[in-house]
């Protein structure tokens, strides 16, 4: 371990640090896919042509007299400490030395604009691609990061490279207790790297090279569907990793098929026949209804029938093996829900089986065929049975329906879905 004044150290920790999953909380960051994750896009801001990094693409605000700003929303837990960096890129301004112009961003409280504001300026002259970094401690959920300002001003200006890094999290992992500030925390990048450019030299968050351009399918039910939310985690994730993703979510989606109603609740083992086959990442995010409703019996580990829970799963692997030769394959468990009857995380369904038992059956089907799984049951922190964790849900009028993650809640779906995949590009 190595303290804050100790950095001599942290040579010896270069390749700890490069392969330990430190996730960019921003979404599009680089702007490469347009105002992909940005909120507030209008007449003010275009996506234009820069060489200032990797990418060719920035964000220009163009304004005349005018107040313009665009945002993310960006979950985190309370309490933690958050570096966010930005570069920016002063082209013109009536009052260059307006704070209006030299402070034109800011870090806020999640889901506000203006509480608990955190600012940095650029201190770069007209023309010149300049850095502004700041730490903001989380609260009501997380931080908004706002590029822009809410008050009126003439100029012109770029925005490039805005990296959000949890610093708590990270500085954990080393050892390190004290409270990380933004100096000691570029002190200790400048130590392990040849550049101050965290974007390009550490994080390598522009995109995963590997998945760049890489076509996906993902099959499952309301929570993968497109109009799940805005900030659906799917398309978020393939945005991130620059790859683009055909979504057949379907809404009560189950896996297994009903022997008595074949085509109620569109299985998934029958579904996944009609997906582009002309693709490198096919993704099965399902298992929640088949647990919810128990319609289907649980089977036993040798049954090749799509009628019971472990049929289906064994044909729907094997399918996807067969459709897909050569193609990475990667089933998601379903996150913790909460819905009459079944409202505990001990409470069990027709199956006399807990939704935990239910995403240990995915594991042990595809650990049969050597396909990876990304446990979002146990290792994502979505859980409706906490109370302060229902605010990345929609929490239903009867207080008990708490299924479906809110916008919030697909972006932590979409963070641990990327570190994943990076491992397996």
């Amino acid at each position: 371990m190595f303290g804050y004044n100790n950095l001599g150290a942290a040579k010896k920790y270069a390749d700890k640090i490069t392969t330990f999953d430190i996730v960019d909380a921003i979404i599009n960051g680089g702007f490469e896919s347009d105002f992909t994750g940005w909120t507030g896009s209008g007449e003010e801001t275009t996506i234009d042509i820069v060489t200032f990094k990797e990418g060719a693409k920035a964000v220009k605000f163009s304004l005349v007299n005018k107040a313009k700003t665009i945002y993310q929303n960006l979950s985190f837990p309370d309490g933690h400490k958050i570096y966010v960096v930005a570069y920016s890129l002063l082209e013109s301004a009536e009052d260059v030395a307006s704070a209006t112009v030299t402070d034109r961003w800011g870090v806020s409280d999640y889901n506000t604009a203006a509480t608990n504001v955190v600012r940095a300026s650029f201190l770069g002259g007209l023309g010149e691609w300049a850095k502004s970094s700041l730490i903001k401690t989380a609260a009501s959920g997380g931080i908004r990061v706002t590029l822009g300002r809410a008050v009126a001003a003439t100029a012109v200006y770029y925005f490039d490279c805005v990296v959000a890094v949890d610093l708590t999290e990270m500085f954990e992992e080393f050892g390190i207790s004290s409270d990380p500030t933004v100096e000691v925390f570029e002190r200790f990048i400048s130590a392990i790297t040849d550049g101050d450019n965290i974007k390009k030299t550490v994080f390598n968050l522009n995109n995963a090279a590997y998945w760049q351009g890489k076509r996906a399918n993902i099959i499952g039910d309301s929570i993968t569907s497109a109009n799940a939310t805005t900030t659906n985690f799917s398309k978020v994730a393939a945005d991130m990793l620059g790859m683009t993703i055909n979504n057949y979510g379907v809404g009560g989606s189950m896996i297994a098929v009903q022997e008595s109603s074949p085509t109620t609740r569109d299985p998934m083992v029958t579904r996944y026949t009609s997906m582009a086959n002309d693709v490198d990442l096919v993704i099965v995010a399902g298992g929640t209804n088949d647990w919810q409703y128990g319609l289907c019996p649980l089977g036993a580990f040798t049954d090749r029938t799509s009628y019971t829970y472990y049929g289906a799963l064994h044909n729907l692997c094997l399918g996807l093996l067969n459709k897909y030769p050569g193609k990475q394959l990667l089933f998601m468990t379903p996150v913790k829900r909460k819905q009459d009857p079944l409202l505990t995380q001990e409470s069990t369904n027709a199956n006399e089986k807990t939704l935990a038992e239910y995403c240990d059956i995915i594991k042990e089907v595809c650990g049969y065929y050597g396909i990876p799984v990304l446990d979002m049951n146990k290792e994502c922190t979505l859980n409706p049975h906490i109370e302060s964790q229902q605010i990345y849900y929609n929490v239903e009028d009867d207080g008990d329906t708490i299924t479906h993650p809110n916008a919030a809640g697909h972006a932590i779906m979409s963070r641990k879905l990327v570190g994943y995949l990076r491992q397996l590009g």
